[in-house]
């Protein structure tokens, strides 16, 4: 595993153990359920905005990362109910699908800038043959959009199981099995993006080989 698929590895175990060792040690420690899981999502949010910091820039993850403290925030402010703060990840995925799906009928796919800096390699001419492509290649963003609209499906579709979860199980027992439809979401959507990374690749390859010979 080279370090880029381990740190967006490590991404995801942070944002999905995080919360729920954070929820299970304040949890022992005597907090009540509501506490427990504020202040261990603040922990996650926290976590998130220094990689938005580190980055030094407003991207589309730090968009949605922006979104999501906004929402924890509102309510926080609204409500001290324990199921609610479960559903704040609902809240925040159906905005991240929606947010998906938007950007796939305006301006650039999520996927495609979310991937440039990885895509690109640092090299000044292969991120320059990317944004060629995504102006001149009608296949290249069909792609793009395509893998940007399925992962926007899986979050709302995700976002609605959880939901339903969060609503008819006891709070001890969603604050665990509330985690499974984002698992699978984060699975399916990985398994469907690897298959269509080769065809972007190939793309991307051919492109810069044109270049190379101009």
């Amino acid at each position: 595993m080279n370090s880029a698929k381990a740190r967006a590895l490590l991404v995801v175990l942070a944002d999905v153990l995080l919360p729920l060792v954070g929820y299970v040690v304040l949890h022992q420690l005597g907090f009540s359920d509501f506490w427990a899981l504020t202040l261990a999502g603040a922990l996650t949010a926290a976590y998130a905005l220094a990689r938005t910091i580190r980055r030094r820039r407003l991207d589309a993850v730090g968009t949605l990362v922006v979104l999501e403290i906004a929402l924890s925030a509102v309510l926080l402010v609204l409500t001290r109910d324990a199921r609610v703060v479960l559903l704040k990840p609902s809240l925040f995925t159906a905005v991240a699908g929606l947010y998906l799906l938007h950007t796939c009928f305006v301006g650039r796919a999520f996927t495609f800038d979310s991937s440039k800096p990885m895509a690109g390699r640092g090299d000044p001419q292969r991120e320059q043959a990317l944004d060629d492509l995504w102006e001149t290649r009608p296949d290249f963003r069909h792609l793009h959009r395509m893998i940007t609209g399925t992962w926007a499906v899986l979050w709302l579709v995700e976002s609605a199981v959880r939901a339903l979860i969060v609503l008819h199980d006891p709070v001890s027992q969603s604050v665990w099995t509330s985690q499974i439809p984002g698992i699978a979401a984060v699975l399916l959507g990985v398994a469907y993006t690897r298959t269509q990374v080769p065809k972007l690749r190939r793309i991307v390859d051919q492109q810069q080989a044109v270049a190379e010979v101009r």
